[in-house]
């Protein structure tokens, strides 16, 4: 687990999987988040991004989800979690 600030993730490695569960919506600059998690990803790397209903409607979950396919990401699956929207997203 790592706890990142404004300025970035400042990751010094590649990872296999990469988790955000209930927080995207916090951040001002989903973009940028998006970019730097898809940059730390290694080559077929997955990403399970976690949105709660209550917080995030379909449609802005679905906005998200074009931000992600934007910076390169490309939707696997949907994935049930309970009182969440959730997307497994592969690099």
């Amino acid at each position: 687990m790592r706890k990142v600030d404004s300025s970035g993730l400042h990751f010094d490695r590649a990872f296999d999987f990469a988790l955000a569960f209930w927080m995207l919506h916090e951040v001002p600059d989903k973009v940028m988040v998006l970019a730097q998690v898809h940059a730390s990803l290694k080559p077929g790397g997955r990403f399970l991004l976690v949105e709660p209903k209550g917080h995030v409607s379909q449609a802005a979950f679905r906005r998200t989800l074009e931000l992600a396919e934007n910076v390169g990401f490309t939707k696997s699956s949907d994935r049930p979690v309970s009182m969440s929207r959730a997307v497994s997203l592969l690099k």
